[in-house]
């Protein structure tokens, strides 16, 4: 028996020594334990050698490098989240000591707004969770098949995402052209941008049912409700939220990146708002970040749509902080050492991912877009009262004979643009800004802090304090920057409760979601035909106070997460001995269903089926019928 069995012996043994696979063997082989031993013995018998696979090599067609997930190609970097099929609209990857969200969606509809919500708010509570990042997918998908990603036709590396161009995307959306050749794809681009904003079509749906209902309904009521209080939780963040403007992003598209309290743009970051020009206004605390910078700079972004890019982003005071895409992989890579040193020293950790944006080796990088207008911007608006002023005064700049003949032909361009625009959304805009930055002056004057001094605070804000003073100068500083973004969420919620029942922002959204179609567009008839017939008296009524149930209000949020155990339960801070609950059971339950991504669906199914012969959908047909000759 001894002699019978030494054969195998040897033979396992001879398995052990590492062997080199030849091409011709199979990827792997899994004999059974049975068939394992009998080959063994036969092999061992016959004096045989035969090679079995132990393992997976690199010259392996089916090899999987475990470092491909994290220094993946553009094409696929992101396929590692929660969804596998990568169609929610927000994904997440999880990383020890970093939340890691991905916008994947490219409006921001009730259902988007509440998937954001849930998880930032797990990712904030989170004890394992040092710091969260957001930025954007960028994958390109077959038309054929939509699960399996193809090459990418463009680079994000070398240059800024262009912006969205009918040119791009064919009919449906299915095929497209080559941004480099123009060349027919049968490629569909998924993200060439990071965000268009809010989508336009709910926008509609709800705007013509409030306006066929004659009052603002629950669904849009609920719509503006959750979307401002996502854009406070980002600005007030009790974690480091490092948010990437990663491409082109419109309107209230931008606002989220640039509210968190680690903003960061790279080269690609473009960033631009014209609502005034489809007849709406900045939201989701856009009018707030426009109020942060100087002088007449945001009002004169907002109403002349001016595009800004890369560095102008870091240089008018809209993102915090310069960081390249490729800083996020390793981010992922070393998040699990943030639980290893305390908060500060992990703060201090994320601050060496921030570059200098005017580092001479970089080539690509420019001074101020609007530096060489910025005087004459002051001029116009930042010391106007009033817009009807501002016209006036560009009109002047405009037929007055310069020596610099280029500053009458700006003037004439900003005048064209503004022209274009909504005359009653322009006064909203102006007003929503003006009375943010009248606000901050006179918290300011109360607090006794002088123009230097809060330029001082500005700047120390953009990094960690590092003595006690300027430690209190940034706690300052917040305070006062809080309540102005209160108060510019409160307004915009009055202003968007009325404007939803008003005809000027049905027409914008008609001729804005119609602009590509050479036989449905034509322009919008705003209901006032200039900014001087829109009186003060009906300004002032869209920021009346509203219903206590309708006006924006936050409740506090708790930094600590709930625990079913009871032991656990008693140390958290809203612990009630009475109840033996952390935490309001009936104000749990509606916020589960608040947030929900089903919330309002069977209203919203219900407005659908009322709007069958909406205005919009008559207006269409008739422009049509007009273009062939039937009326």
């Amino acid at each position: 028996m001894a002699s019978s069995m030494r054969p195998a012996r040897t033979a396992i043994a001879s398995l052990r020594q590492p062997s080199v696979p030849r091409p011709s063997d199979p990827p792997f082989f899994l004999p059974s334990a049975g068939s394992a031993l009998s080959g063994m013995r036969r092999m061992a018998g016959s004096g045989a050698v035969r090679w079995v696979r132990t393992g997976f090599f690199r010259q392996d067609d089916h090899f999987v490098d475990p470092e491909d997930p994290l220094f993946a190609r553009s094409v696929d970097e992101y396929q590692h989240a929660d969804d596998g099929t990568m169609r929610a609209p927000v994904l997440e990857r999880n990383n020890v000591g970093m939340g890691m969200l991905l916008i994947n969606t490219d409006t921001w509809d009730l259902r988007s707004v509440n998937m954001l919500y849930r998880k930032m708010r797990d990712l904030e509570v989170h004890s394992l969770k040092r710091f969260v990042a957001v930025t954007s997918t960028t994958q390109h998908r077959s038309v054929t098949d939509q699960s399996s990603p193809v090459p990418p036709i463009h680079s994000l590396h070398d240059g800024y995402v262009r912006p969205p161009d009918a040119s791009l995307i064919g009919e449906g959306g299915d095929m497209g052209t080559d941004w480099d050749t123009g060349e027919p794809t049968s490629v569909r681009l998924t993200r060439p941008y990071f965000s268009l904003g809010i989508d336009k079509k709910m926008l509609l749906l709800l705007a013509e049912s409030c306006v066929v209902e004659g009052e603002v309904l629950p669904s849009a009521a609920a719509w503006i409700r959750n979307s401002q209080e996502v854009s406070y939780m980002v600005a007030t963040y009790y974690k480091p939220l490092l948010f990437l403007l990663n491409g082109y992003a419109e309107d209230a598209g931008a606002s989220w990146p640039l509210l968190a309290n680690r903003s960061c743009a790279y080269h690609h970051s473009t960033f631009k708002t014209d609502t005034a020009s489809w007849g709406f206004i900045p939201t989701c605390g856009l009018s707030y970040v426009l109020s942060r910078m100087s002088s007449g700079l945001g009002l004169y972004v907002a109403l002349a749509g001016e595009t800004l890019r890369g560095t102008d982003l870091i240089h008018g005071g809209l993102a915090r902080h310069w960081m390249s895409p490729e800083a996020l992989p390793l981010l992922e890579i070393t998040s699990e050492k943030q639980l290893e040193v305390s908060e500060r020293d992990a703060a201090h950790l994320l601050e060496e991912h921030f570059i200098n944006p005017t580092s001479p080796h970089d080539q690509r990088t420019d001074g101020f877009k609007l530096a060489r207008w910025e005087q004459e911007i002051n001029k116009a608006l930042a010391q106007r009262d009033s817009l009807v002023d501002v016209e006036r005064h560009l009109e002047r700049l405009a037929t007055t004979a310069y020596s610099d003949k280029t500053v009458a032909v700006w003037a004439q361009d900003t005048l064209q643009q503004m022209r274009e625009n909504s005359p009653l959304a322009m006064q909203l805009t102006f007003e929503l800004v003006r009375r943010v930055q009248r606000l901050r002056h006179s918290l300011m004057a109360e607090t006794g802090v002088m123009a230097d001094e809060w330029k001082r605070m500005v700047r120390i804000s953009r990094r960690l304090p590092s003595t006690a003073e300027e430690d209190s100068l940034v706690q300052m500083y917040e305070a006062i920057e809080e309540r102005c973004l209160t108060e510019a969420l409160t307004l915009e919620t009055r202003v968007l409760h009325r404007l939803m029942l008003h005809p000027d922002l049905l027409e914008g959204l008609r001729a804005s979601l119609t602009r590509e179609s050479e036989k449905y567009y034509y322009p919008p008839q705003w209901a006032h035909p200039s900014i001087n017939s829109v009186a003060a008296s009906l300004v002032d009524g869209f920021f009346k106070p509203l219903a206590a149930e309708h006006e924006f209000s936050v409740r506090e949020r708790s930094g600590f997460p709930l625990s079913a155990h009871p032991k656990i339960r008693r140390l958290h801070p809203d612990y009630d001995a009475h109840t033996g609950y952390d935490h309001d059971p009936g104000f749990m339950q509606q916020e589960v269903v608040r947030w929900a991504d089903d919330f309002c669906l069977g209203d919203r199914m219900r407005l659908e089926e009322l709007l069958t012969d909406s205005p919009t959908i008559r207006q269409r047909a008739l422009s049509a019928a007009r273009e062939i000759g039937l009326r």
